[in-house]
Formats: C-alpha cells, structure tokens, sequence
C-alpha cells in the first residue's frame, strides 16, 4: 500500500509521530526467532506478539504532528547517521504495570542519540514525552508473567539511522507503521490487532 493510498501525502493531517531506530535484517531474524519462541510460553491471557516489521526502538515518541512539523522534523534527522558501534541486545525484561515484555541492553551510543534527537526536537519547540530514554525493543504486549527464560545468547544489532515514523489507521481500522524518511529501511508496516 502507498503512503498516497493512506491520504497523507503532503496534507496537513494531524498525525501521530515518533522517531525510531530499525534493527538490521540479521538481528530482526534472529530477534524474530525468539519472538516466536516466545510465543508458545504458556500465559494467563494471550499475549499481542510484536511482527518483524514493527520491531524498532523509539528515540523520541511525538505524538500528533502537522505537515509543516513533520517535515521540519524531517530537515534535522537528514544530518543524522545510524551509531557506529553495534548495539549489544543482552536481556528480557519486563516493564511493570504495562504488560510490557521487552529485549535490550546498555548503550551508550543509542543514550547519545536519543538525546540529539530530543535535543533538536526541543530546538523546534516540538514537545515529546520525556520518559527517561531505555534503549529496547516492544516484543511483546499484554504480558501477564515473569520473564520467560534467560536471553540464550546476545543478539548483535547495527541500527539503522533515525527515522520519521507516523501511525494511522486505514478505512478498515488497521493500523500502520509509515516511514516518511526516504532511506529508512522500514516503509509501509501494517500492524493487525
């Protein structure tokens, strides 16, 4: 499905916004991999396992943009490059109270950019939620247990560079992920409930 075909070329829409960071195709493989392992751990309730081509992480959540704020946004990560240093993916946790199953670990590298990010977002005065940074990847919600098991092996990853990403939903209810940066690995990403 084309952005044009999801009516947000160039309009003035409001539009839910965040900029992310994409994992590259041999760790979303491998990541993808423990999703589904996941998957079959028993569960109170079922939980919402994050697909492939939603798994990203979240340097700054926006929230709704205009056109004029979206390409502003757009001008400032042109400069920006993807971390040099490769990202380390070493545990699962849990954020409480949200339902919140999560893969990450420490870096330094991906702590820097989200502040440069947040950094050029202020200088825009564009406001965005100001939850202290914690470098993960979403991979599952409604999670009602403990950590499943312990990471079996470290998962090196090579983000991609920052991009400008919008939420919507199509004329069916369902949601999308869309990349408007131009090299961002991640396109058009239906998510289906």
């Amino acid at each position: 499905m084309e952005k044009e075909a999801l009516g947000i070329a160039r309009q003035n829409l409001r539009l839910r916004t965040f900029i992310a960071v994409w994992p590259d195709p041999d760790a979303l493989r491998q990541i993808n991999d423990l999703v589904r392992r996941i998957g079959t751990q028993p569960q109170v309730r079922r939980p919402r396992l994050t697909p492939p081509g939603r798994m990203h992480v979240t340097l700054a959540f926006i929230g709704d943009t205009t056109d004029d704020q979206r390409t502003q946004i757009l001008c400032d990560l042109r400069g920006m490059q993807a971390i040099s240093n490769p990202w380390t993916l070493t545990e699962l946790g849990t954020f409480r109270n949200t339902g919140i199953l999560w893969l990450g670990g420490s870096s330094d590298a991906l702590q820097e950019q989200a502040r440069l990010v947040r950094a050029a977002l202020t200088r825009r005065g564009l406001g965005f939620d100001s939850k202290r940074f914690r470098a993960h990847i979403t991979i599952a919600r409604n999670w009602t247990g403990e950590i499943p098991f312990p990471l079996p092996a470290p998962i090196i990853c090579h983000p991609s560079k920052p991009s400008l990403v919008v939420s919507l939903r199509d004329k069916t209810g369902r949601l999308h992920y869309i990349s408007l940066s131009d090299d961002s690995p991640a396109q058009i990403i239906p998510y289906i409930k």
